[in-house]
């Protein structure tokens, strides 16, 4: 995470000195791509979490929550 936010810090001040190299760019693109996929699979499991209890509470129970999206088929 130190390196991340060097990396940051050079790139920011790269308008005074162009010393960023593409290494630079590609570590903060990659980050910033984990980072970015590290949040949408916790939404999605929040998602997945609020949904079951929902249900849960409706009387549905999750007998069938193991088959994810096979659910709704039958």
């Amino acid at each position: 995470m130190n390196e991340f936010v060097g990396t940051l810090i050079r790139l920011s001040g790269s308008a005074l000195n162009s010393r960023v190299t593409v290494g630079d760019v590609v570590n903060v693109l990659f980050a910033l791509s984990l980072l970015a996929l590290v949040a949408l699979v916790l939404l999605v499991h929040e998602g997945i979490e609020s949904r079951r209890s929902r249900e849960a509470l409706r009387g549905h129970a999750p007998r069938e929550a193991h088959h994810g999206w096979l659910r709704h088929r039958h």
